[in-house]
């Protein structure tokens, strides 16, 4: 049993967190994503985490059929086009075309399993 559950607020807030470190550390190996500083990676790691209970599900539910062909990967995709627009939005944070989003959503959702798996374990 861990010390923070994972679905409490303070889990979810720990999320956050790791979510925004980890696109500020995956941010400074990329050449085509930037952040400011860490408070805009924080920033658009929580606007990620209201976009994932509110956007996404309704995008999941209309590329179902494609997420069925490709067994789930289409994920990524919506994720990075949910990164796409948070770059958008926010100004501290760019990404230089679609490619350097489906990248970072790639290496990010390794990393959240990583981080996932340990914090929570």
């Amino acid at each position: 049993m861990t010390i923070i559950q994972e679905y409490s607020l303070m889990g979810s807030i720990v999320r956050v967190l790791l979510n925004g470190l980890a696109m500020f550390a995956i941010a400074y190996i990329l050449k085509s994503v930037d952040f400011k500083t860490l408070k805009d990676a924080i920033i658009a790691a929580l606007i990620m985490a209201v976009f994932n209970v509110t956007i996404a599900p309704i995008l999941e539910f209309f590329t179902s059929p494609i997420r069925l062909i490709t067994f789930g990967l289409f994920n990524i995709v919506i994720d990075a086009a949910l990164l796409y627009g948070i770059s958008a939005l926010l100004k501290g944070f760019t990404i230089k075309g679609f490619g350097g989003a489906l990248l970072l959503a790639v290496l990010l959702s390794m990393a959240n399993g990583l981080l996932h798996m340990i914090y929570f374990g």
